[in-house]
């Protein structure tokens, strides 16, 4: 009956074997609780965002397509980028508009304002929605990862900024807006699958005081963005001693002692 400690906790919540069996710190049952740093912790609650809170829409990976017009609160057909497909949705303010069929009317909620789609080419209208009001256009796919860029002055991190990236966009957190934005210019279209998540790493690189934020998702070119470039520029580099040689993509990428490692398959290539 003597009392004993058992931590830091390591191992959480085990099934695969008899209770009996299992470590000493570990659990056969864990419910609402989660293991953090050693401790026994209760899991955050959950939030529920209803359609009309502001918050389900500036959470949410959108890109700007416009600004309706001033009088009719109309937008005239628009194209937007990338790929369509049912399920996508567009914003007016706090008005939702929900693509449900290849090609006519959308839903809106609430009522007031129409809106049509094509799926097939991609083209959107949208009359009597609020005046002068930005339009968002919300691709609705698999995000594929997120990244934390450190910004650079002096040597010094002075900043960060926040990306996200589903299978086609890149997107950054504005701090301003509380609100995510699409990263424009540059090799801004991406052609991952909903299995290919993205790697990313910082890299101070060769330049005094500029720090760059390396992405990969093994199928498009590697990508780097910074302070300087301020959008997502392909990374090509060439490789020791092999004349015309270049890596294009890699699974992910490990900076150490001032190199930058690159995963290909079974081999790392370095850049200097």
């Amino acid at each position: 009956m003597d009392k004993f400690l058992i931590a830091p906790i390591n191992s959480g919540l085990k099934t695969d074997r008899v209770p009996f069996m299992i470590p000493e710190d570990a659990f056969q049952r864990l419910e609402n609780m989660i293991i953090y740093e050693g401790a026994i912790r209760r899991r955050p609650p959950s939030l529920s965002l209803d359609i009309n809170d502001a918050r389900s829409l500036t959470s949410r990976l959108r890109i700007n397509i416009g600004t309706t017009n001033a009088v009719t609160g109309n937008l005239p057909a628009t194209v937007v980028p990338g790929t369509a497909a049912l399920g996508q949705q567009f914003s007016v303010g706090a008005t939702i508009f929900t693509v449900y069929q290849n090609n006519g009317a959308m839903h809106v909620s609430p009522a007031g304002a129409t809106g049509t789609f094509n799926v097939g080419t991609k083209t959107v209208t949208i009359t009597g929605a609020t005046p002068s009001t930005t339009v968002y256009w919300y691709p609705s796919q698999p995000v594929l990862g997120f990244a934390t860029y450190l910004t650079n002055t002096g040597g010094n991190v002075a900043g960060k900024i926040e990306f996200a990236f589903d299978q086609q966009f890149a997107y950054k957190y504005d701090l301003t807006t509380g609100c995510w934005e699409r990263v424009t210019g540059g090799a801004g279209l991406f052609s991952a699958s909903a299995l290919r998540r993205f790697s990313w790493t910082n890299f101070q690189g060769q330049v005094s005081g500029e720090s760059n934020l390396i992405v990969t998702n093994f199928v498009d070119n590697i990508r780097y963005y910074n302070d300087t470039t301020p959008t997502f520029t392909n990374l090509i580099p060439a490789t020791l001693g092999a004349a015309n040689y270049n890596v294009q993509r890699c699974k992910f990428v490990i900076p150490f002692r001032d190199r930058l490692f690159f995963s290909i398959r079974l081999s790392m290539k370095v850049l200097l």
